[in-house]
């Protein structure tokens, strides 16, 4: 059964089969050897491989090929550091005997001659008893019509014809009565594993190399360096690419029972904000002044800060709550009170700095 590779991942991209990722790792542990030869349905050979063509190739550009194959293909004119391919085009591949007895005398990678078929190409009148007779004009055409491949009489010298118009001769006097049969089949391009590396050892391929070492983009796979912590917080480079680590650098939450605090990476300028409540109580006649601690101390300056004041029921009683005395660990409320004194549930302040 041919089977065609479908995809590259150990899993298919769109399916994830538990049982078939065990054995898709199982053999990825032994990659195709140097030598292997496998058939492609395109007329393009793919990346490692070189195409059976019986050309001659550099031993220092595919070191490891020319140690498995040797000179076992060589005419003997080749140049020194040069070795050559097999040709595959056109061939099929039958298993070596080796001893079973059903084509003996075989050796690997001998050629074999196709098995001779004749026919009598006459398309008028049948002149020889026995034979099919091509009904097709010109007579030229009778071996393509039969599905035969051309035989070439040198590979049948100890063969002869007899009987046409009773005349007998060798098989070059007469090429339109026979061919060499061939099942059917469908055309590939034989290929030979030529490196196992990710890259030829011998000839690396800068155009191509570069094409997969550039820059990444959103569109383009490539590399991208890892961004300092300096570049992450600038935010100004789309070359680099930010890790966990920069990213949360800086940031941090800190709750109590009434207060909170908010400090943001320093990507996003390491501001703090920060939330604040006193405990319930009153507001004496005329106002008062309390001085509060932040959750946590602003590290270089406090930039902003608010207070509001949090009454209760209802009273036509006026209070006001200003800010004053602000520092890194403390600020300053200022209660107003227009009315009598009046209970509160505590006064809000809020913050930002850094």
């Amino acid at each position: 059964m041919w089977c065609v590779k479908a995809w590259n991942a150990p899993v298919n991209q769109g399916q994830i089969d538990v049982a078939a990722l065990v054995a898709e790792l199982t053999a990825l542990r032994s990659s195709t050897p140097v030598g292997a030869i496998l058939p492609f349905p395109k007329a393009e050979v793919p990346a490692g491989y070189l195409e059976l063509d019986g050309s001659l190739q550099s031993v220092v550009s595919y070191p490891d090929l020319a140690t498995y194959l040797g000179t076992t293909y060589n005419t003997g004119s080749e140049p020194a550091g040069y070795f050559r391919l097999p040709d595959y085009r056109g061939e099929f591949l039958r298993g070596w005997d080796h001893g079973r007895g059903v084509d003996a005398g075989r050796n690997i990678g001998s050629q074999q001659t196709g098995s001779l078929q004749t026919l009598d190409s006459t398309n008028v009148t049948p002149t020889v008893t026995g034979l099919f007779n091509a009904t097709i004009t010109p007579e030229s055409s009778a071996r393509a019509a039969f599905g035969l491949d051309p035989a070439n009489p040198v590979n049948f010298p100890s063969v002869s014809y007899s009987g046409v118009t009773g005349t007998a001769g060798t098989l070059a006097a007469e090429g339109q009565n026979f061919g060499v049969t061939r099942p059917r089949n469908l055309a590939v391009m034989w290929c030979i594993k030529a490196w196992s590396a990710p890259v030829n050892q011998g000839q690396i391929d800068v155009t191509a190399l570069a094409a997969q070492l550039g820059q990444a983009t959103e569109a383009k796979l490539g590399i991208a360096k890892i961004a300092s912590q300096g570049q992450t917080d600038a935010g100004d480079s789309d070359e680099v690419i930010v890790t966990p680590k920069k990213l949360r650098k800086g940031f941090s939450l800190m709750t109590g029972p009434r207060s909170l605090c908010l400090a943001l990476p320093s990507w996003l300028g390491g501001y703090i904000l920060q939330v604040a409540k006193t405990i319930p109580g009153g507001v004496t006649a005329g106002g008062q002044a309390v001085q509060v601690s932040w959750p946590v101390a602003f590290p270089n300056e406090c930039l902003l800060a608010i207070a509001s004041c949090d009454l209760t029921g209802t009273s036509a009683t006026t209070i006001s709550a200003s800010v004053f005395n602000v520092s890194l660990g403390t600020v300053g409320i200022a209660l107003t009170n227009t009315g009598a004194g009046q209970a509160t549930n505590g006064t809000y302040i809020f913050g930002i700095g850094r």
